[in-house]
């Protein structure tokens, strides 16, 4: 009895240390970020059974502290009439990738919506002109805590291929935690797991970044998933087919780029027009180099080497002191 109650005393003692191991939730944090379309409103589930995302084809400048997205995304109505779909981006949010970390992304800037060539206007989620998205509105699972999302209204047509295109822009300085450990860089990261909200599989996907403002090669840290991008020059590929996409699917970027949060002085429609013109010639290369870079870890504080001394030096005083309590109790047990 006696011995039991030692070791609960010295386990209760002992862990209130240990759980100072893990100060900060591991992941990313205030990364830019990209999407796939997402559906948001529950009357829209029995619309969402007929209409499949075929194919997504996604251009990404890639500069020290910004990046430049045009995504385009092609979609099929496999039922008999048109559907009418509300779709929508996050502003920003979060949400969890494998090996529970967690990735917070930043707001999107300049956001424009082509739908077959013509524009089509949009609304943050607090602006919207139908109040009743209130009672409607359902967040994807896969994320969290999202501050506002941009919606529009899509027709799509029966029996046929409807073409989405949107362009916008996010900043990219960003921080990497795991406990104590933190570093700042850039982060990137764009999210394949919401084409899983619509029917069916992703049967074709190509994402192409474009490294610009004399990033290279060597300033990539590391990539997710990894093993799956491939390079060529200052382009970067990655690839699905026949996907129903999943959280380890997503692709994260982590580089070395700038601080820097400016945007102001940026021109939109320049960044847009530069973009569209992404080489698409790397789709069909032989000469693709797999890009092997996982560099994820962070540094630990010098003080947390400090704090770890602390905390053995206090567990092995309290272990001695405990050992001492147990003579003293025996040596009184023998007198009596």
């Amino acid at each position: 009895m006696l011995k039991n109650s030692i070791f609960r005393l010295l386990l209760f003692c002992i862990l209130p240390f240990a759980s100072m191991g893990n100060a900060a939730p591991p992941g990313i944090w205030d990364a830019g970020h990209g999407a796939t379309l997402i559906p948001l409103f529950k009357s829209d589930t029995a619309a969402l059974r007929n209409v499949q995302m075929q194919k997504e084809l996604i251009f990404i400048d890639l500069y020290k502290h910004y990046a430049v997205i045009k995504g385009s995304y092609w979609f099929y109505n496999h039922g008999t009439k048109t559907e009418k779909i509300r779709t929508g981006y996050p502003v920003n949010g979060k949400y969890w990738i494998k090996n529970e970390d967690q990735v917070t992304f930043n707001d999107l800037y300049h956001l424009r919506v082509e739908s077959n060539g013509m524009a089509i206007p949009h609304y943050k989620l607090e602006d919207y002109p139908d109040s009743s998205w209130q009672k409607e509105f359902t967040s994807p699972q896969v994320l969290e805590s999202v501050g506002n999302w941009y919606v529009w209204d899509m027709d799509f047509p029966a029996g046929t291929a409807t073409r989405i295109d949107v362009y916008f822009i996010v900043q990219t300085p960003a921080s990497l935690t795991q406990g104590y450990g933190r570093k700042e860089a850039n982060a990137f990261e764009y999210i394949v797991q919401t084409g899983s909200a619509w029917t069916g599989r992703i049967m074709e996907g190509q994402l192409i970044v474009n490294l610009k403002d004399g990033l290279t090669i060597d300033n990539i840290l590391g990539v997710r998933p990894i093993g799956k991008t491939a390079y060529l020059n200052n382009q970067l590929l990655y690839s699905i087919s026949n996907l129903k996409p999943e959280p380890g699917d997503d692709l994260i970027i982590w580089y070395e780029g700038s601080s820097d949060t400016s945007i102001a002085s940026l021109v939109p429609a320049d960044l847009f027009a530069s973009v569209n013109q992404t080489d698409t010639s790397i789709l069909n290369s032989t000469a693709l180099i797999t890009l092997e870079k996982s560099d994820f870890d962070t540094p630990m504080p010098e003080w947390s080497y400090w704090l770890i001394a602390i905390v053995l030096i206090g567990i092995l005083g309290l272990i001695g002191l405990i050992y001492l309590i147990i003579l003293l109790i025996k040596k009184i047990a023998k007198r009596f």
